[in-house]
Order: structure tokens, then sequence, then C-alpha cells
């Protein structure tokens, strides 16, 4: 998954998940071992990677879990995070993308208004410069933090219940 990763070291790395699995162990702890800090570059490190990798594993491959643990985990770090780690370059950025197309598709399902998204997203993919498009982005971010700070009890809550 990691762009040209050495073939040894990435079938070590699957084994030690699996080995974690195996044992039980919590995201949290698989976190701490992998000496990871939260911040917005999480996603842009291999050790980062690795930990989604685990995340996934337990989650079941499922994007919307994965996501929505992600949220309760870094509340409101994790657009931030994500934009981060597509502009950084990261190593996985189909997933990053996938993620993000996801939170987006929440927000919109939140009751959002749905020309309002559209437009700051059309500006965001038209414009040119590159700051600009970070000032939108973090615009957006915040009106739907500001907007809709209860999105990820009500989410979740949806999910439970059905």
């Amino acid at each position: 998954m990691i762009a040209n990763p050495d073939p040894v070291a990435e079938q070590l790395v699957k084994m030690q998940l699996q080995k974690w699995r195996a044992e039980y162990q919590q995201m949290g702890y698989v976190f701490g071992r992998l000496q990871l800090e939260a911040d917005s570059k999480l996603f842009t490190s291999v050790s980062g990677i690795y930990w989604l990798k685990y995340v996934y594993l337990l989650k079941g491959n499922d994007d919307e879990s994965v996501l929505i643990y992600l949220e309760l985990a870094f509340d409101k770090m994790v657009p931030l995070m994500l934009s981060a780690a597509r502009k950084e370059g990261a190593p996985e950025q189909e997933l990053m993308q996938k993620l993000q197309e996801i939170q987006f598709g929440n927000w919109m399902n939140a009751k959002w208004d749905d020309k309002d998204v559209r437009k700051i997203l059309s500006k965001v993919l038209a414009d040119k410069n590159l700051i600009e498009k970070v000032l939108i982005e973090k615009v957006l971010i915040e009106k739907v933090v500001n907007e809709y700070a209860d999105f990820k009890v009500s989410r979740l809550y949806a999910l439970l219940s059905a």
C-alpha cells in the first residue's frame, strides 16, 4: 500500500499488525507503541499509515467506521489531518481522498445546504492559488464544526440505531 515498499519489511509489518490484533491490543496501545503524536501530520508518516492500517484491520476495512473512530479520537483535527496528508503527498493519497470524500458526504447529509457546499468546493477545486485553497478549506471546516457541533454524536447514534 505504501509506494515501493520493501516486500520483507511490508510482510513484517503485516505480521506485527496481525499479532497485535490476535492479542486484542487497543488502537491507543498501538498508537503509543509506534511513538505517534496526535497532530495534523499523522498520516504523512510511515508509522502513521501503519497505525491507520491497524485501525482498518480492527474495523473490518469499513471506511465509515474508520472515519467515525478517527473523529471520536481526534475530534475537530480530522479534516485538517486529512487535508494536510493530501497536500503533503502522504503515501496513501487514494485512501486520504476517500476518507475526505466520505467526510464531505457526511457533512452534506447532516442538513448542509447542497448549493453552499458545492459552491465552496468548486472554488477550492478551480482556484490555482494554494494559499487561497487552504483558507477556503479552513473556512468550510470551521463552518461545519461551528454549525454542527453535535454531528459526530448524532451520526454515531444513527449508525448504532440502524
